[in-house]
């Protein structure tokens, strides 16, 4: 146990702090973006695919006033089970994240962590969400951060909710990051972040070095432990800076 947890950091390590001072700046200039309170971010409220507003995450006629997030619509999983319909494959699967959410940055951690990074590709969307959401950068606006512009497989999109549309014209969820992209099938396989990782955990292990199988980022005698604690950080801090954004 010592020998991976030792491996662990020397991985964290090597992500360098310069990659994480980047995560928190785009993280802080976006979420002042996101929260202003301009006139004109009023006039220009996204919609999701249900005529959703993003101002209106907090349904206004439930007198408690609580932000409850919804659930993600995509939860197909990868696996080495034979048969399966997402077996791991190198090349097989697109990462889309945003620099700007701290759900995606866990997703981009544990890709790099586990050794992934020539297995699944990536691309980050503007850091910005606009009136129509997650928005692809143009090569012109020189954006910076590792693969932020154009989309690399979908030639022409614009927006993160055109794939979302490709894939199931009738969608009526939200168009959010991390989501995971199957370029084979042309379909998503998941849009919520803690079954990604847990993906990246395992599954492709068949396909690493010997030094990235050593990783174990979920060791079985400490997952009780684990969930426990992913209990009261989510609901307290992870999800509480969206409580108190959103507080009425």
């Amino acid at each position: 146990m010592s020998s991976t947890l030792s491996r662990a950091q020397q991985l964290l390590t090597q992500l360098g702090n310069q990659t994480i001072v980047k995560l928190s700046t785009y993280t802080a200039v976006a979420a002042s973006h996101r929260f202003s309170t301009s006139t004109s971010a009023a006039k220009n409220d996204m919609s999701t695919g249900n005529d959703q507003k993003i101002t209106h995450w907090v349904n206004l006629a439930d007198a408690s006033g609580e932000f409850k997030r919804g659930q993600s619509a995509f939860r197909n999983w990868i696996s080495r089970e034979p048969g399966a319909r997402f077996p791991p494959e190198k090349g097989r699967y697109h990462l889309y994240v945003s620099y700007a959410c701290p759900w995606a940055h866990r997703t981009l951690i544990t890709r790099k962590l586990k050794g992934l990074e020539d297995i699944i590709s990536f691309t980050s969307v503007h850091w910005h969400m606009g009136d129509l959401g997650w928005r692809f950068a143009t090569a012109e606006e020189n954006v910076p951060g590792e693969n932020t512009g154009p989309d690399s497989i979908h030639q022409g999109v614009e927006h993160l909710r055109q794939i979302y549309f490709d894939v199931d014209p009738e969608y009526k969820g939200r168009f959010t990051v991390p989501t995971l992209y199957d370029k084979k099938s042309k379909t998503i396989v998941s849009n919520e972040s803690s079954e990604i990782i847990r993906m990246f955990y395992y599954e492709f292990d068949d396909l690493l070095p010997e030094q990235y199988r050593k990783v174990d980022l979920f060791p079985e005698h400490l997952r009780k432990d684990i969930e426990e604690t992913n209990e009261w950080t989510y609901n307290d801090v992870n999800n509480g800076v969206y409580k108190c954004g959103f507080a009425t």
